[in-house]
């Protein structure tokens, strides 16, 4: 025999504040399994952070797919985890850390309460657009066949990315690039044959270290001891 079953639903209509959402999210999730970026999306600095950059014209996705679904540019969107990504490796120095698996750094209590510790929102943009315009002038070096690209594959320079970045930007403020000094930098100034210096310096160095210590390139990239060599070099 068919019997009767009663299914309890709840029905939420959704204000048109952001905040009130968020409310509703961090509320009605607490049983849900979520994504380490799903978690901390409520959080007030994530949602300052979002706020701000729209004004930069970049949509920080604090809900996974949110503007991606809204048609937004992939180029100006930005998730949580690149975020912690571009911070970590450039204002504390942790570029092998930023090549850890996607969430690591914000799934970590103690790496997502280190990172997102700025009170001024502009550190946050500053960065990442610094290190957006890193990339687009890598990429621009190897927009044809030289023998520059051929002694320094695109993919070794994407292993050291981060590490381009910090040396690159530590050119302009010399060894100690912090949240207040990186403000100073305008990223549309950043000059590409000082990334081209830094791509070859940085993989240069890279390969010397894989040779002595028998690594794969890759494996040097995410080494500390490897970080802390190039952050002692002049």
């Amino acid at each position: 025999k068919n019997k009767e079953k009663l299914l309890l639903i709840r029905i939420i209509c959704l204000p048109e504040d952001d905040n009130k959402i968020d409310k509703i999210i961090k509320a009605t999730n607490s049983q849900t399994s979520l994504s380490a970026s799903a978690l901390r999306a409520t959080d007030n600095i994530q949602y300052d952070i979002e706020t701000h950059l729209k004004s930069k014209n970049l949509f920080y996705e604090r809900r996974k797919n949110y503007y991606k679904n809204r048609g937004k540019n992939r180029d100006s969107i930005v998730t949580i985890e690149s975020m912690a990504q571009v911070i970590n490796a450039l204002i504390d120095k942790q570029p092998h850390l930023s090549l850890k698996a996607a969430g690591y750094l914000v799934k970590n209590d103690n790496n997502y309460i280190r990172i997102f510790r700025f009170k001024d929102v502009q550190i946050y943009s500053k960065a990442f657009l610094c290190m957006k315009k890193i990339l687009e002038l890598i990429s621009d070096l190897y927009s044809e066949k030289n023998d520059f690209t051929e002694n320094y594959p695109f993919h070794e320079a994407l292993y050291f990315k981060f590490h381009i970045a910090l040396k690159v930007l530590q050119n302009y403020t010399g060894k100690n690039l912090n949240e207040y000094n990186i403000l100073d930098i305008d990223s549309n100034k950043i000059q590409d044959n000082i990334v081209k210096e830094n791509v070859k310096e940085i993989i240069d160095s890279a390969k010397v270290y894989s040779k002595v210590y028998k690594m794969e390139l890759l494996a040097v990239a995410k080494s500390k001891h490897f970080t802390e060599k190039i952050l002692e070099e002049e």
